[in-house]
């Protein structure tokens, strides 16, 4: 999603053209509405492409799900290079999937960061998709297997909460990884225009 995402973002914030504020527009409407309220189309959508119980089913409505919040982080980013920067490149021969790939996107790379570990933290936590869309223990995820843990008449909380902390340690491990450019994504963040 963060590709797909990069290449709406791009010509979104680098151009000026009338509809620039309709599309981003539309994006944001993206995060506004909950998800969750397109629930049974997604579920009735998912079993008739066959992807239901699937992991790629799942990716897919993750992805799908990501985008708007990652164009609004990549264009609020993007917004703020210098249009030189293109004009250069253009004149040097560079087309536009070379400009965004090897001079926008490096330029952002606290944004893919933040895009990063935000979708990752969210992914990971969910609950809601996984219970819809996923029926075989084998795909089930943790914060489901966790679940099980936890019945109607006894629940054993030394076991939930030791599940639980040991889910943490893959979004804590990238989060140690990617700290530096959070931290300079979130301080390039207050001098957005």
């Amino acid at each position: 999603s963060s590709v797909v995402s990069a290449m709406s973002a791009s010509p979104l914030s680098r151009y000026r053209l009338g509809w620039n504020a309709i599309m981003l527009g539309l994006f944001l409407s993206g995060i506004m509405l909950p998800i969750r309220l397109a629930s049974v189309e997604l579920f009735t959508l998912m079993r008739n492409l066959g992807l239901l119980d699937s992991l790629t089913g799942l990716i897919l409505v993750y992805s799908a799900i990501r985008i708007p919040f990652a164009v609004f982080i990549f264009a609020n980013f993007m917004r703020v290079l210098p249009s030189e920067l293109d004009e250069a490149a253009r004149m040097d021969g560079a087309g536009e999937v070379r400009i965004l790939f090897q001079i926008i996107l490096p330029m952002v790379k606290p944004a893919v960061s933040i895009v990063a570990i935000f979708t990752a933290i969210a992914v990971w936590n969910d609950f809601f998709f996984p219970l819809i869309f996923i029926f075989d223990d084998r795909y089930k995820t943790v914060p489901l297997a966790i679940s099980v843990f936890v019945g109607q008449y006894r629940t054993d909380w030394g076991l939930v909460f030791a599940s639980l902390a040991i889910s943490m340690a893959p979004i804590l491990i990238m989060y140690c990884l990617l700290a530096r450019q959070i931290r300079e994504g979130v301080g390039a963040g207050g001098g957005m225009k």
